[in-house]
């Protein structure tokens, strides 16, 4: 059949944009870190900064590009589908079995489209890993920068081990508490909202008065249909491991206090990064679907000028059914360029005060 495999191609298409909303959370969070100086600052912070600001710059150029990214995916199957729709509306090989006629509008109509849907999406692909190459090459970098720190307070490294590793629970809790982009919820009126979730280490300060380099960072957590500060607001598991978090804190020198939430912010891009990582194949998954429709054109031109006649080409026999397959895809797709993802309601989590509260009171109560 001169289609893909419906359920095939709609979980591609939601993993593809499962994967571009992921890589919107990882900038968030990039652009949401500041190093703030402190008083005798050390050595391995000032490497730090400068890799943060690089990763600052990736995730200003992700928001600048992103449209020119996911566009040709979308109108890859958009284009195509009003080429293919018109063929199987106007010809029907049980009434019309002119062998020459079939070549023509094989070789002249669906296969240039075809092969443009998938240069265009092989073009998205590249441009992704560009993308995404930028982000993924400065965590190693900085994962260097803190061992440095890291081996020179070695004598603090079993509570700076357990705070990062309290820190990485608390933020795996609330990130499990968000929603998941499926087929169902893009194809449903339920409202989708990206809360940028603050996690506050500590009240921030600067200059003399600073004594942690980052006072925190922002996740975005998904919520359908539903305000994720309402879902959280009175989570003791949340408030539990952050009294434990505090608990450690005051184990710590500043210094290594500073090293271990620093670390504890590399392990939760880390973790973000993972997230969209594992979605990597989906764009190259959208390619082998072009590449099999080419195909399946290509092989029933071939077929024809060997001898096959359209009313008995599987393939041809089979437009109508076809059709009905690419206009269930071009519906979905139309319901992806409709969802919508809005602005939830921030939230903090203020883990000095063990506290979860809007992050803007005043406008939660209106």
């Amino acid at each position: 059949m001169l289609s893909p495999d419906l359920p095939d191609a709609i979980d591609k298409l939601t993993d593809a944009y499962a994967g571009i909303v992921g890589i919107d959370n990882f900038a968030l969070s990039c652009e949401s870190i500041q190093i703030v100086p402190i008083p005798d600052q050390p050595d391995w912070l000032s490497e730090v900064a400068t890799e943060f600001k690089q990763l600052d710059a990736a995730a200003d150029a992700w928001q600048q590009d992103r449209g020119e990214i996911w566009s040709p995916v979308i109108l890859a199957f958009q284009d195509y589908f009003s080429i293919f729709s018109g063929v199987a509306k106007t010809l029907d090989p049980s009434a019309s079995n002119d062998v020459d006629l079939w070549i023509n509008v094989l070789s002249e109509t669906l296969l240039p489209q075809a092969n443009k849907s998938l240069a265009a999406t092989q073009g998205a692909e590249k441009e992704l890993e560009q993308r995404m190459s930028a982000f993924s090459a400065v965590l190693p970098e900085m994962d260097k920068s803190i061992a440095d720190g890291w081996n020179a307070l070695a004598n603090e490294e079993q509570q700076m081990l357990q705070l990062t590793e309290q820190l990485g629970e608390l933020v795996n809790t609330v990130q499990g508490l968000g929603s998941k982009i499926t087929s169902d919820a893009i194809a449903s009126d339920k409202g989708i909202a990206q809360s940028a979730v603050t996690m506050l280490y500590a009240a921030g300060a600067a200059g003399a008065q600073a004594s942690i380099p980052i006072v925190g960072l922002v996740i975005a957590v998904i919520s359908i249909g539903k305000s994720f500060y309402d879902m959280i607001e009175d989570d003791n598991q949340l408030i539990a491991t952050m009294n434990q978090i505090n608990a450690i804190k005051g184990q710590l020198s500043n210094e290594a206090l500073g090293l271990a939430l620093t670390k504890s912010t590399l392990q939760t891009l880390y973790s973000i990064e993972e997230q969209y990582l594992a979605l990597r194949d989906a764009l190259p998954g959208l390619v082998d679907l072009w590449v099999t429709q080419q195909s399946k054109i290509e092989d029933a031109i071939d077929a024809l000028k060997a001898g096959a006649q359209p009313n008995q080409y599987l393939d041809l026999m089979t437009l109508p059914q076809a059709f009905i397959a690419w206009q269930s895809i071009n519906t979905f797709v139309a319901q992806l360029l409709k969802t919508d993802i809005t602005v939830g309601q921030p939230v903090t989590i203020d883990i000095s005060q063990a506290q979860i509260r809007p992050t803007f009171p005043t406008l939660a109560g209106n």
